[in-house]
């Protein structure tokens, strides 16, 4: 499955390079198979040590470059979460997830009457392959700690 992802986004990335006249650069193609072997959000720093401890220096510049690409291409995700910004491989699967904003912990819900609404849906002019809805918020883990430390604080002062 996530296999299926990577090829697509590697597919995807070749006719845009190809499209634009622009180079097939192994850094490009490295950041991007490193993007798709990870399995949960990730800072551009993750991807700078991962290609580190493989032999393969990248700038965090390129780094960057590669994710504005891919970001516009829409085979990488942006999330911005209080402890920063983190990214995330475009899989080719439809659902919903939520995401705490505290901790940048991620799950997949289920919800049936969306996937029921989501199919029923005709867009004008526009054929669906698939959806993503992302909902952010905080997890009763991150909620508990935050009323804590509230509390400490209402007790100190």
């Amino acid at each position: 499955m996530r296999n299926s992802a990577e090829e697509t986004a590697i597919r995807i990335l070749s006719e845009y390079l190809k499209n634009e006249k622009c180079r097939k650069t192994p850094e490009r193609l490295a950041v991007l198979k490193t993007i798709y072997s990870l399995r949960t959000h990730f800072s551009v720093q993750d991807i700078v040590d991962r290609l580190s401890s493989e032999d393969f220096t990248v700038s965090r510049g390129t780094v960057y470059n590669a994710l504005r690409l891919f970001l516009r291409l829409n085979i990488v995700v942006c999330h911005r979460l209080k402890n920063g910004i983190r990214y995330e491989a475009c899989s080719n699967n439809s659902g919903c997830r939520k995401i705490c904003t505290v901790c940048g912990r991620e799950s997949e819900i289920r919800v049936p009457e969306l996937d029921t609404h989501m199919d029923d849906i005709r867009l004008k002019r526009f054929k669906m392959d698939r959806y993503t809805l992302y909902v952010y918020g905080v997890c009763s883990t991150c909620q508990a700690m935050l009323t804590r430390k509230k509390k400490d604080k209402s007790n100190k002062n």
